[in-house]
């Protein structure tokens, strides 16, 4: 073994740095500039006048009543054809659901199909056939 003086396998000594400090200053955003509140809103405008609304004659709101049977109408027959998937399926519950849903539209196609045979006779005094 080789004697080796403690100078030679001592660290080196560290090289003082400079001072810094110690804490981190975050920079604050600017104060926001609050607008003098005649300069926060636009000077009012005139509006547009609003046209009136057409008479909802009886003629319009069979046309109306006429256009929401047929919107009914259809999700009738969307409605008959899922119960009948569910079922094929053997979804014992949804076609419950669906079987629901069909009576409830069902019924308010009833409803809206003697609405229309009744605005029918004040349009035209005559019933339309079905």
């Amino acid at each position: 073994m080789v004697p080796v003086k403690a100078h030679e396998v001592a660290p080196p000594a560290p090289v003082p740095r400079e001072e810094a400090p110690q804490v981190t200053v975050a920079r604050m955003a600017p104060e926001p500039v609050m607008p003098s509140p005649e300069e926060s809103f636009p000077p009012p405008e005139d509006n547009d006048d609003i046209e009136p609304e057409l008479p909802q004659t009886a003629q319009w709101e069979l046309e109306k009543t006429a256009r929401l049977a047929a919107l009914v109408e259809r999700d009738v027959v969307r409605l008959a054809r899922e119960r009948e998937a569910a079922a094929a399926e053997g979804d014992v519950r949804r076609g419950e659901q669906l079987d629901v849903l069909l009576q409830r539209n069902l019924e308010q196609l009833r409803e809206l199909h003697d609405e229309v045979r009744r605005l029918a006779e004040e349009v035209n005094g005559v019933a339309p056939e079905e």
